[in-house]
C-alpha cells in the first residue's frame, strides 16, 4: 500500500550476519505466494539496519526485484460449435480447448450480426461443459453465437461462430390418403389358414375428408374362436433425416364391431396382445422394418367410447433418441378384426418435428 503499513519479510541478527556475511554474500526472498504483490502499482520495499557503534559498517547492494510476466496468451477456441434449431430453441454443443489453463467457456449471442468480443451482445452461457439449450427465443429469427474460450487471467480467444434459426413444429409427412395409399404398403392376414383373410384398401369415400385406408374382417362368423381373428396393416418408411422431437399423429374410426367378443376367447391361435377384441396397434422401426417396437394400442372399449366418429391420437416418440435424424424410421399400423362386419378406418397419418 506504498509504505501505509509494513509486513516483515526477513530478519538477520549479529551471529547470523557474522557467519555468513563479512564478504558480500545474496539472499533472496520468495514472495511468490503473496497474491497481493503481484501487479501491484504501490510495492513497496524498506530495509532497516540497527547498529551500535560508529564502528559498525554495514553495506547493502544490487537490489533487484523479479517477477513472472503477465499470462497474456489465451486458449484456443472451442470446436465443433454447432446451434441446432428446435421449437422456440437453439440446443448449442461445443468441444472445449485442452489448454492446461482452459478455465471456460463463454458464449454470447446477437440477433443482427456475430458478437464482436467478450463484452458484446448479450451472454446466454458460462461454464465448463460443452452444450447449452438456449430457450424462449423467436420462431423464425436467425441467433448469432460466439462462444469464447478463456483462462484464469482472463485471456479470452478469438471466438467460434454459430448460428441457428428456431422452428415451430415441423411436418416431416403428410398422409392424407385424399387420392391415393400415399405410398403406404398394403397387407392382409389371418389368424388361420382355415379361415380368410381380412382386407385393407385406400378408399376415396371413407376419410375424414376425402379418401382414407379402411379395414373389415372377413365373413359372417362373429364368435369366440382365436383362429377366426383377421385383420389388414398399412406400412410406410418415412425419413426423419435432420429432425428431431418426432411425434406421429392419426385420425382413427370405427363402426359399432359386431358382437361384444372379448378376452382370451378360445383355440391355440395367436391373436393380437393374446386378446380377441377388435383392436389397433401401432409400431415403429429404426431399422425399416428389421424389427418392431409397440407404440401404442387400442382394444374394442376404447374404441367404441371414442372413436365411433373420427378423432385423433398422437404418439410421442421425443424421449427415443434413435428416432431422430433417421432414414429407416418406419410406422406400421394394424388392425384386428373379427367378422365382415367390422370397418376400421385411418386417416391423416402425420410425422412432425419441433
Amino acid at each position: 500500500n506504498g509504505g501505509s503499513s509494513w509486513t516483515e519479510a526477513e530478519n538477520l541478527q549479529r551471529a547470523a550476519l557474522l557467519a555468513s556475511y563479512q564478504t558480500f554474500g545474496r539472499r533472496t526472498i520468495d514472495m511468490s505466494s503473496i497474491t497481493a504483490c503481484d501487479s501491484n502499482s504501490i510495492f513497496a520495499l524498506k530495509f532497516r539496519w540497527q547498529v551500535n557503534t560508529a564502528a559498525d559498517l554495514c553495506d547493502l547492494d544490487n537490489i533487484t526485484v523479479t517477477g513472472t510476466g503477465a499470462d497474456t496468451t489465451p486458449p484456443g477456441n472451442v470446436t465443433g460449435f454447432t446451434a441446432t434449431p428446435g421449437n422456440q430453441q437453439n440446443s448449442l454443443s461445443w468441444t472445449n480447448p485442452t489448454d492446461t489453463d482452459f478455465a471456460g467457456t463463454m458464449i454470447r449471442f446477437r440477433t443482427d450480426t456475430y458478437p464482436t468480443g467478450p463484452t458484446d451482445g448479450a451472454q446466454c452461457y458460462n461454464g465448463t461443459g460443452t452444450s447449452t439449450v438456449h430457450s424462449g427465443l423467436t420462431n423464425g429469427t436467425t441467433y448469432y453465437y460466439k462462444a469464447f474460450a478463456y483462462d484464469e487471467a482472463p485471456n479470452y480467444s478469438s471466438g467460434a461462430t454459430a448460428s441457428g434459426a428456431p422452428v415451430g413444429t415441423v411436418t416431416i409427412s403428410n398422409s392424407t390418403f385424399d387420392a391415393d395409399a400415399n405410398g403406404w404398403t398394403i397387407s392382409t392376414w389371418r389368424a388361420s389358414t382355415a379361415y380368410g383373410y381380412g382386407t385393407m384398401v385406400w378408399s376415396g369415400t371413407v376419410g375424414r375428408t376425402g379418401g382414407g385406408m379402411r379395414c373389415s374382417g372377413t365373413g359372417s362368423s362373429d364368435n369366440n374362436d382365436r383362429c377366426t381373428r383377421e385383420g389388414g396393416e398399412a406400412q410406410k418408411t418415412i425419413s426423419t433425416v435432420g429432425y428431431s422431437n418426432v411425434r406421429v399423429s392419426y385420425d382413427l374410426r370405427v363402426n359399432t364391431l359386431g358382437q361384444n367378443r372379448t378376452g382370451a376367447g378360445a383355440g391355440a391361435c395367436a391373436v393380437d396382445h393374446n386378446l380377441i377384441d377388435e383392436q389397433i396397434t401401432v409400431y415403429y422401426s429404426t431399422n425399416g422394418g428389421s424389427s418392431w417396437t409397440e407404440a401404442q394400442y387400442l382394444t374394442r372399449s376404447s374404441l367404441l367410447a371414442s372413436y365411433q366418429t373420427y378423432g385423433t391420437r398422437t404418439i410421442d416418440l421425443t424421449g427415443v433418441p434413435a428416432v431422430n435424424n433417421n432414414a429407416n424410421f418406419r410406422l406400421r399400423f394394424r388392425w384386428q378384426a373379427n367378422s365382415g362386419a367390422d370397418l376400421c378406418d385411418l386417416d391423416n397419418i402425420v410425422v412432425t418435428s419441433d
